[in-house]
């Protein structure tokens, strides 16, 4: 399972992607990275309905493996996902799915696990706000013993 929420548009509107996903039943949720953020963040112009925010920024559309939604060609991992539940929250909304397929390129995997270094990953934060990821390390699992 995922979820994720949309906030509204000042007026009260749903933004293109959760009403796209409330009108297509399923979505693709990709993991960005710092090759394609640029392009990525292009994709939130408030461009009319109608009109690609991915051909304006200049990404590829291929077509899913299990949904009829496309996916990203840029972005190295995407997962497809059919929803499951959407709550209005007032000023936002709660969009939450099912994971039905990860698409990962075989570059990124080492021993089993993706390697973050290589993938770069960023995430948003809030308003025109992102992170990448710093320092990262281990912590082994503590293990109760009676």
């Amino acid at each position: 399972m995922i979820m994720f929420s949309c906030v509204r548009k000042a007026t009260g509107e749903m933004k293109h992607t959760a009403s796209n996903i409330l009108g297509n039943g399923e979505f693709v949720v990709h993991i960005v990275d710092e090759d394609n953020i640029a392009a990525v963040n292009h994709t939130s112009i408030n461009a009319p309905e109608g009109i690609s925010e991915l051909e304006l920024a200049g990404l590829t559309p291929v077509p899913g493996q299990m949904i009829r939604v496309p996916r990203i060609e840029e972005c190295r991992i995407a997962m497809e996902c059919r929803l499951t539940r959407h709550v209005e929250l007032g000023h936002c909304d709660m969009i939450i799915g099912e994971v039905l397929c990860f698409y990962v390129e075989d570059e990124l995997i080492r021993g089993g696990r993706i390697d973050a270094a290589k993938l770069k990953p960023v995430s948003r934060l809030a308003g025109a706000s992102y992170a990448a990821v710093g320092r990262t390390f281990d912590l082994e699992r503590p293990q109760y013993e009676s």
